[in-house]
């Protein structure tokens, strides 16, 4: 049942998104993952700076870290927004695939991406 609510949802926003913009943008669940590893490497002390800046920033208490990554983690994900949206103008006024296939192309970009880094970090 709540794997059913779910999937309803999924479609009821995905029914919203095509008919507010007509177009289907399947990257927003890769700007949501880069959104949380943005947040995860600004909260842990992982982040790449210098030593000593490193150890002031892991004696920052984590409260503090959650709310930096709070602000900071959708200020760094917008530019990858704003450049999705920038490639997708491209693809307004045409069939709704082309759009589609933009997205799940930069969606899987973006996911093995994240992937390939996490993996190598």
């Amino acid at each position: 049942l709540t794997l059913g609510l779910l999937f309803a949802l999924i479609a009821l926003g995905f029914m919203l998104i095509l008919g507010l913009m007509e177009q289907i943008n399947l990257a927003h669940g890769s700007l949501f993952a880069l959104g949380a590893y943005f947040a995860y490497a600004i909260a842990t002390p992982r982040l790449p700076i210098p030593p000593d800046m490193l150890q002031a920033w892991a004696a920052v208490p984590l409260g503090w870290r959650y709310l930096a990554a709070l602000v900071l983690a959708p200020v760094l994900v917008a530019p990858f927004g704003a450049l999705i949206e920038r490639l997708m103008r491209r693809t307004y006024g045409k069939d709704p695939l082309y759009g589609l296939l933009l997205t799940f192309g930069i969606a899987m970009v973006l996911g093995y991406g994240l992937l390939v880094h996490w993996w190598w970090t």
